[in-house]
């Protein structure tokens, strides 16, 4: 492949550079969470929340709505997996800190109390 780069201040030309160079090899993009999810492949997983009922959707529903109006949270907190089975919830994914998986729980508990949650989010660091 050929890219043509036209003659212009190096700062803008290199940038440019780079960006197509991240997206001209897949293999140097890593997935973030392929890993965790290798690790939990025979736990509950987000698709059993098809299964769940009406009020587990509501409530899973319901947290999802609170992490995402948490200014505090990284974008990956926010979009932890969110399992609710019966009532009970469990939270799992990457998040940056200690901070964002107790947060994130708290959250959880205003919803569901704290006997109901499974903390199962992993902190890890880029």
């Amino acid at each position: 492949m050929r890219f043509f780069i036209p003659h212009k201040p190096i700062g803008m030309s290199a940038g440019l550079l780079l960006s197509v160079a991240a997206f001209a090899n897949p293999n140097s993009i890593k997935a973030d969470n392929t890993a965790t999810n290798a690790k939990h492949k025979h736990s509950l997983t987000a698709d059993d929340q098809a299964r769940a009922s009406d009020k587990d959707v509501e409530l899973t529903r319901q947290i999802r709505q609170l992490l995402v109006k948490d200014d505090s949270l990284s974008v990956y907190a926010k979009n932890v997996k969110i399992i609710t089975m019966n009532g009970a919830v469990t939270l799992k994914g990457p998040v940056h800190s200690e901070l964002e998986k107790n947060r994130i729980a708290q959250l959880a508990q205003i919803i569901v109390g704290s006997k109901n949650i499974s903390n199962d989010l992993a902190v890890v660091r880029e």
